[in-house]
């Protein structure tokens, strides 16, 4: 939702999908050989077009004489999450709902920790503080992400509406385009989340969030949304799961305390100078990276829950996916 090129393109359920259950089933990558000996050097896959690239370059940055761990980055999100699948990177950070799908397909895959609420918001022209706002409109969206599938289902949620029934939903490349649309008046409503919905209402002059995560009360649906999981393979070791979520605990807490220096992170890879910046200073997108115990469980099944009980019919993932480990 800025000038120039995306870094907010997100296909994430497509390209996992594609990867296939072949892959998945594999492990037959160079990372993530079964046993982990203490020279086992764990990969942690990171996105570079999404804002928790900041957390992982911190990361790389602190963990750069770390002998098990190292962050590799990607700039092609198919290739991340098939090298996840095949064994060739060993964890990642991504949608829960997304990786809840691949594990209920058999992915050897579980969350080992959360890592950033749901911060995910339609804007516009206009707000939506009820069904009568949304009916007859058209939603640009990229129908594939994790982001998408949570809005739709908080909007079903609060206001009983439906996608092809109250409102339409068109599919767009990235979250720019969605923007450019509303801005031009062939659709009413964008869907991003921050630090690209702060970017979005800033360029465009009589842009506004419409509706944000925080209006449909997840206190009272699901408790915490979690947009941002670490997804880990079930054959990496358990110290090696510890560590990784401790590295990115202390990367967290640094970047909360300095959000400038995660404007830093930002720039680095492309973002615009102040978003990141600003977009944590207001506590929009600050990262809370904690293990997945029976609270995070709770809150995690409730927002699946949610998610397939407004919009999907999906198989439940086994308990396992849940923090489970070998």
């Amino acid at each position: 939702m800025r000038g120039g090129r995306s870094r907010w393109t997100t296909r994430h359920v497509r390209v996992l999908l594609v990867a296939g259950l072949a892959l998945a089933m594999s492990g037959c990558g160079a990372a993530s050989d079964a046993g982990g000996g203490g020279d086992k050097q764990y990969v942690i896959g990171s996105w570079t077009r999404g804002f928790s690239v900041v957390l992982t370059d911190r990361v790389a940055e602190t963990a750069a004489n770390d002998d098990q761990l190292k962050v590799n980055n990607y700039s092609d999100l198919q290739q991340l999450y098939t090298d996840v699948l095949s064994g060739k990177a060993d964890m990642t950070i991504g949608g829960p709902d997304v990786f809840a799908s691949q594990a209920a397909k058999g992915a050897p895959i579980h969350i080992a920790a959360t890592v950033s609420p749901n911060s995910t918001a339609l804007v516009g022209k206009s707000e939506i503080t009820s069904a009568e706002h949304l009916k007859g409109k058209r939603i640009a969206a990229i129908t594939t992400s994790g982001g998408w599938r949570i809005t739709k289902a908080l909007l079903a949620d609060k206001f009983g509406v439906k996608e092809g029934e109250d409102f339409e939903v068109v599919n767009v490349p990235n979250a720019e385009s969605g923007v450019t649309q509303v801005a031009a008046g062939t659709a009413d409503f964008a869907v991003g989340w921050e630090p690209a919905v702060t970017s979005a209402v800033r360029a465009n002059p009589g842009m506004r969030v419409a509706f944000s995560s925080s209006d449909a009360k997840p206190g009272e649906t699901f408790g915490t949304g979690w947009q941002l999981v670490l997804a880990v393979r079930d054959s990496v070791s358990k110290d090696a799961e510890q560590r990784a979520v401790e590295r990115l605990q202390e990367a967290a807490q640094w970047l909360n305390e300095h959000p400038e220096e995660a404007d830093k992170y930002a720039t680095k890879q492309g973002f615009k100078a102040g978003t990141a910046a600003n977009v944590m200073q207001q506590s929009v997108h600050a990262f809370v990276v904690k293990p997945v115990d029976g609270e995070v469980v709770t809150q995690l099944k409730e927002q699946l829950a949610l998610i397939h009980r407004t919009g999907t019919d999906e198989k439940e993932p086994p308990a396992r996916f849940y923090g489970g480990s070998n």
